[in-house]
């Protein structure tokens, strides 16, 4: 029961804290319509990194581009208001 928490989980605990309110309020105050833009975007990012940096398989590439798809999608539509 003496065991003490490392100071670098600690910091990972706070950073995720932070990320999550932060996305947590973009759920509370931002329209629905901006977020069915921003969610593929992010997703694409992710996946694009997870490609390039830490070792996805191949076949990944076509999830990337579907998100990406999605992506100019939503965005033709929600920058044509």
């Amino acid at each position: 029961m003496g065991n003490k928490i490392p100071a670098g989980l600690k910091n990972l605990f706070l950073i995720h804290f932070i990320v999550a309110l932060v996305f947590g309020l973009g759920y509370l105050l931002v329209p629905q319509t901006t977020l069915g833009f921003v969610w593929p975007v992010l997703g694409t990012l992710v996946m694009l990194y997870a490609l390039l940096f830490a070792g996805f398989p191949a076949g990944a590439w076509l999830n990337a581009i579907i998100l990406a798809a999605f992506a100019v999608a939503f965005g033709i539509y929600y920058f044509r208001k």
